[in-house]
């Protein structure tokens, strides 16, 4: 079977470091391989921690600073930030109007964003980034543009996973650039590291990174089941 030619891939994520930290290895590959990689951060994290402690407006301008840096290690072509309230991410009209004029602006070929029916997430954010961006999707179908493969990250029931074993020095690399979040432990890179190798030898790879993958018409099925309207 060929693969797809290059194109667009369009990142959802609630917070600057939440692809990074779940999928950069991936996102590096993927731009390696001349995908136009885009990601769209729904808030600046200003409320979350950094050390020393810093006022919410300084915080978010310092925590886009790191994400435009850790990108530009990845290769991803731009970041855009839709600046909504950090930790109080709802699904909102506006929110989903966003998401969805940025996915007719990018016409991606494939959406990447958090898995809003993960058991296991305990961050409202990432639910509710998940859940618009999926939502934004089918209108965005409406509208007139399908994305062929929707990739789930933070899940857990993954069907896919993603050879990093190349590209996993440049996820290290480009989580060193959230300093604010490295400075309180978050994510170190001996977890990263067992994380991809676990993950690798589940599917008999050195390195890897889950995700859970769906085409459009079996998203849209479970979306239909879930309450959401198919196009």
């Amino acid at each position: 079977m060929s693969l797809p030619e290059p194109g667009t891939i369009l990142v959802i994520q609630a917070h600057p470091d939440d692809a990074d930290i779940s999928s950069g290895a991936s996102v590096a590959r993927w731009c390696g391989e001349g995908e136009r990689v885009v990601y769209v951060t729904c808030t600046s994290g200003e409320a979350g921690r950094s050390e020393p402690p810093l006022p919410p407006e300084e915080l978010g301008v310092l925590r886009e600073r790191e994400e435009r840096a850790a990108a530009a290690v990845l290769g991803v072509a731009e970041v855009r930030y839709l600046r909504h309230p950090d930790g109080g991410l709802t699904v909102t009209p506006a929110l989903e109007q966003q998401i969805t004029d940025l996915i007719l602006e990018f016409r991606p070929r494939r959406l990447v964003t958090h898995d809003p029916w993960s058991t296991g997430e305990g961050h409202p954010d990432h639910v509710h980034a998940g859940e618009a961006a999926l939502a934004a999707m089918m209108a965005a179908a409406r509208a007139g543009h399908r994305s062929a493969e929707i990739y789930l990250y933070r899940s857990d029931a993954p069907n896919t996973a993603v050879d990093v074993a190349g590209t996993l020095d440049l996820k290290l690399a480009a989580v060193e650039q959230h300093r604010t979040q490295r400075s309180i432990g978050e994510a170190p890179a001996s977890a990263i590291e067992a994380w991809a190798a676990a993950a690798g030898e589940r599917w008999g790879l050195t390195r890897a990174e889950p995700f859970r993958v769906f085409d459009f018409d079996a998203c849209a099925a479970l979306l239909a089941q879930s309450g959401e309207a198919a196009p």
